[in-house]
């Protein structure tokens, strides 16, 4: 089915088009866009088969305020609470019927947006990620 959608976007920093962004541009454009857009499938070289794999952006956009919206992949839960911190979907066309629902609903895009910055300043800055490392390796390291 085909899709008609008119996006307002920017180029992203990796865009051979566009400028390089610096970290506080990013994080100020993603604070600033009504929904963060998250494609993280890749493709297998050997079998062809596509992936989605959690990846730093997973954490960046919560961490910099921005409504991630991203392909549903299981190992996120153990991170988001999905739909409530952050948006998931399957489909193309769930991906834009999101979209469009989000967009006119601004009071729940902008609670799941707070609830995923306050759960990604709690648990996940590189501070808590390695005192986790050194609990489990039993190591008493003070912060």
């Amino acid at each position: 089915r085909s899709v008609h959608v008119k996006p307002k976007i920017l180029p992203p920093p990796y865009d051979r088009f566009g400028r390089v962004l610096s970290d506080e541009a990013m994080v100020r454009l993603t604070s600033q866009s009504h929904i963060s857009l998250n494609f993280s499938e890749v493709q297998d070289g050997l079998t062809g088969e596509i992936k989605r794999h959690i990846r730093l952006r997973d954490f960046e956009i919560p961490m910099s305020g921005g409504l991630m919206m991203t392909g549903y992949q299981e190992e996120l839960s153990l991170y988001y609470e999905i739909g409530k911190e952050i948006v998931c979907y399957d489909t193309p066309a769930e991906l834009l019927d999101k979209c469009r629902y989000y967009l006119k609903h601004d009071d729940e895009a902008e609670a799941i947006r707070r609830a995923g910055l306050q759960r990604a300043l709690r648990d996940h800055t590189w501070a808590n990620r390695f005192q986790q490392l050194f609990d489990y390796m039993g190591l008493k390291v003070q912060p």
